[in-house]
């Protein structure tokens, strides 16, 4: 099991464990997804989640009813109706638009309701902004005096707030794209499992570092850490551009 799905696993079963022991002042009065999750054993506490190994965190998760989202889901859990998208974002930081093609990005804009037209113009900001980005990567690595180069595979991605981003001032225009790529849909259209809320931890078993966000300060809060990389990518033979939006 990787690390992540543990956490988020065991964050999962702390939700149920709070609902069933009406902690949090009882605040968490339902949880589930689509079907409530049972109820855990009554002696099971803090203590024994944090000594579980994996498959018994599988096996306890399996008892009350969690199960992976449906494809295309955009929350992890409903509480009290409402749809929760859990992250950890300080350890596992998720990549929000997943090499998407710059026609999927128009189709996005259309879903989420905000205009197109200068997306190419945008994009093509990007590329140029990348290649001077990769021309100086490849030179500090033939320059012994320069300090680390940059990753080949990431030499181009740059962070959208950066003072050089041709995509600084757009954040009235971006931020609602990657509101609805995190939150509502993705090119293909909106999911059927939306998420309300923005669940971030630090520790599954410590519920002072639960931060919940609504959408707008979710991205208020990552806004300066996202990192933009346009790219080409074969498939079938044929090359294609990608675009990715991640946190950084």
């Amino acid at each position: 099991m990787e690390p992540f799905e543990r956490s988020r696993l065991l964050l999962k079963l702390m939700l149920v464990l709070a609902r069933d022991r009406r902690a949090m002042q009882g605040r968490i009065q339902t949880t589930g997804f689509v079907r409530e999750y049972g109820e855990l054993p009554p002696d099971l506490g803090v203590a024994t989640l944090g000594r579980l190994n994996n498959g018994e965190i599988a096996a306890l998760a399996d008892s009350v009813g969690i199960r992976p989202a449906p494809a295309g889901a955009k929350c992890d859990i409903f509480m009290n109706g409402m749809g929760y998208r859990i992250e950890s974002l300080a350890a596992h930081p998720p990549v929000i638009v997943q090499d998407v093609e710059p026609d999927g990005l128009a189709e996005a804009c259309r879903w989420a309701g905000i205009p197109a037209d200068r997306l190419e113009e945008r994009l093509e900001a990007c590329r140029r902004l990348q290649e001077q980005r990769v021309r100086q990567a490849a030179r500090e690595r033939h320059d012994p005096g320069a300090g680390p180069a940059a990753e080949t595979a990431d030499a181009g991605e740059f962070r959208i707030a950066d003072p050089a981003s041709p995509l600084k001032d757009d954040r009235e225009w971006l931020a609602p794209l990657v509101e609805y790529f995190w939150f509502t849909g993705s090119e293909h259209g909106k999911s059927h499992f939306p998420a309300d809320y923005l669940l971030d931890y630090d520790d599954p078993l410590n519920m002072n570092t639960w931060r919940t966000f609504d959408k707008r300060h979710a991205l208020e809060a990552v806004w300066e850490r996202l990192a933009i990389r346009v790219a080409a990518a074969g498939r079938d033979g044929a090359v294609r551009e990608t675009v990715r939006i991640r946190i950084v």
